[in-house]
């Protein structure tokens, strides 16, 4: 199987029908074993998928070139880089689906940081690829958001939002921004703060494992603020 980009692959010894299968995308500087916890987390029925930007000159793994100045409108974002990796991305996506014949099974996006600035993207160009899409400590950046998304299609997604409450990089502002889009647009997400910074908090952890399983949320008391 050729792909734009490496990636750690985990594939059920038996991929059925409702096996679900878990793409993710890392932060600018991040690489694919930021997820090794949630696949230890998952069942062994999903399948995974962590796909690893290569290092380019200067050691940085960086989807695409992003400066933020606190503020977003005035921060650097070099978009048609992102809109290529964007397609690169799904490209591979649709190539490991074909590759493990499952054509039919539920597809979820997961994305931190940066990577969940891209999933924003990937989710309104591709809407009909996914069926749930998780954005940690991202933003959704409009210069590279399908904004003329088919809102039927748009609508069957589910999100999950989260973000730590003292990030400097991607301020909280952002993520409630991001909240307010979808809302606009007529998603169903849920948006969830957590007492952290730029990192995964293991509350965070535990609700984001129980979301994609369609489970009851785990009672943990770091949390600041549910909506």
């Amino acid at each position: 199987m050729k792909l734009n980009f490496s990636a750690f692959c985990r594939k059920p010894e038996v991929l059925q029908l409702e096996n679900s299968i878990v793409f993710c995308l890392h932060d600018n500087g991040g690489n694919a074993q930021d997820f090794d916890w949630l696949v230890e987390a998952l069942p062994e029925t999903f399948g995974f998928v962590s796909f690893q930007k290569s290092v380019i000159q200067g050691g940085q793994s960086d989807w695409f070139k992003f400066k933020s100045t606190g503020n977003m409108e005035s921060s650097e974002i070099t978009s048609g880089e992102a809109i290529a990796t964007v397609d690169d991305l799904v490209q591979d996506m649709l190539a490991v689906v074909n590759e493990w014949h499952a054509p039919a099974a539920p597809i979820y996006l997961v994305g931190q940081g940066t990577g969940g600035t891209l999933a924003y993207a990937i989710a309104f160009k591709y809407p009909q690829f996914f069926q749930k899409v998780v954005c940690m400590n991202g933003f959704a950046e409009k210069k590279i958001i399908n904004t003329k998304a088919d809102k039927k299609a748009i609508s069957k997604l589910r999100f999950f939002i989260s973000h730590g409450a003292n990030n400097r990089t991607i301020p909280l502002t952002w993520a409630r921004a991001a909240a307010d889009f979808l809302y606009s647009v007529g998603c169903y997400f849920t948006f969830r703060e957590y007492v952290s910074g730029e990192e995964i908090n293991l509350k965070n952890r535990l609700d984001l494992v129980a979301f994609l399983q369609d489970l009851p949320y785990p009672v943990v008391s770091d949390e600041v603020k549910v909506d």
